[in-house]
């Protein structure tokens, strides 16, 4: 009663009436909501009671993000059988999603609604997720400014559902997977327009390094869409913005490590296979690498306002450098460390310049880069370091 009381009313009181009937429905036993559930109870209620739809929308949203919330007092057996009542109604929950998107002003809600469940049952089907309208009014609304957001987490979820344990392994998810990549791969050119407001800059960021570290296995392999994703992710990397940047820093340890690590290689059997594909592959991204080194090297560079900076945006800014250094570690496990001594000698060379009017910080930069990874140099190095 006060849900469709509030249905018109603030917004924060509706929520918060939705997180307690969330709470009341961990406690209430199946049979007690007309023997369905409280999803089926919903169901009947969205199908005679159309005008509080929206309020209906958002308590269905809310449920499976309260199923696991500590705040609610429930016995773990309780709790439990609730989250399987919740999972088993899972299919009438996206049926009453689906019917929802035929109204235009609840599309942003339905998306939202979807994407908090994709986030609780992943115990569906690649195929049958694949074939929802769910799915694809998501992945079409990417190119919404209007809906941007909601299509970029239900996306997100979706992409984290292919790779879960509930998942079967990612082979039986590359029918979702190939639905998913080439839309995701369609905002690339969205990072550089400078008239998109930058909360959606980084939301499309996010997405990108969510798809990249979600398939850094498949991305190890080096095939040519591979490589398309990672040059794209070399373009999030490169923007201006560190908040942005450092989205993918996760991505290019993660594939250092399937790029180094023998175990990523077992199933290649015998000893010279395993080496021959890991000396292909490491062969392969060492382009991308060496360009990874000349875009996060200059972002340790001391601004020349720093010494106005908040006590706290200078301890920000300290652990963005250590940030990077931790990228460079990365970027020398798979290009070695006297390599990246190279690249990283040229950035100094081309900060000392004609030593005309020459500013600090871009030399302070290239020398605390190049401290950064001297553990990885070889001792037999003997060109660039006394030259350092």
């Amino acid at each position: 009663a006060l849900l469709k009381k509030f249905s018109k009313g603030p917004q924060k009181v509706r929520t918060q009436i939705c997180i307690a009937m969330a709470a009341l429905a961990v406690h209430v036993p199946v049979e007690d909501w007309g023997g369905g559930g409280i999803v089926n109870w919903l169901s009947d209620e969205m199908n005679s009671q159309q005008d509080f739809i929206p309020s209906f929308l958002e308590l269905l949203t809310v449920l499976p993000q309260e199923c696991s919330s500590h705040k609610i007092a429930a016995r773990p057996e309780r709790r439990r059988q609730f989250e399987n009542d919740l999972r088993s109604s899972a299919e009438v929950a996206l049926s009453l999603l689906t019917a929802c998107l035929g109204i235009d002003q609840l599309k942003e809600q339905v998306l939202e609604g979807f994407a908090s469940w994709l986030r609780f049952c992943h115990g569906i089907s690649a195929s049958n997720l694949a074939s929802l309208p769910l799915v694809y009014t998501a992945l079409s609304s990417l190119n919404s400014d209007q809906f941007l957001e909601a299509a970029v987490n239900v996306t997100s979820e979706l992409i984290h559902f292919t790779v879960s344990r509930e998942s079967n392994g990612i082979t039986e998810q590359l029918p979702l997977i190939q639905v998913l990549i080439p839309y995701v791969m369609g905002l690339k050119e969205q990072l550089k327009d400078s008239s998109k407001d930058e909360e959606d800059v980084k939301a499309i960021a996010r997405l990108l390094a969510d798809m990249g570290d979600s398939y850094v296995e498949l991305i190890a392999a080096g095939s040519d869409d591979a490589m398309q994703i990672v040059n794209a992710l070399l373009e999030v990397t490169s923007h201006s913005e560190f908040d942005i940047s450092s989205m993918t820093f996760n991505f290019w340890h993660h594939l250092m490590r399937n790029l180094t690590d023998r175990g990523s290689y077992a199933s290649y059997g015998s000893e010279v296979s395993i080496n021959t594909e890991r000396n292909r592959r490491l062969q392969l991204f060492r382009q991308p690498f060496e360009i990874l080194v000349s875009l996060v090297s200059f972002r340790v560079e001391y601004p020349e306002l720093y010494h106005t900076f908040s006590e706290e945006d200078q301890r920000d800014f300290r652990h963005s450098r250590y940030a990077v250094s931790d990228v460079l570690l990365d970027a020398t496990d798979v290009l070695g460390g006297d390599p990246t001594l190279k690249i990283l000698f040229t950035k100094l060379i081309q900060a000392c310049g004609n030593g005309q009017n020459q500013k600090w910080q871009p030399v302070e930069a290239a020398l605390f880069c190049i401290q950064a990874i001297a553990k990885s140099v070889s001792v037999e190095e003997n060109e660039i370091l006394p030259q350092v």
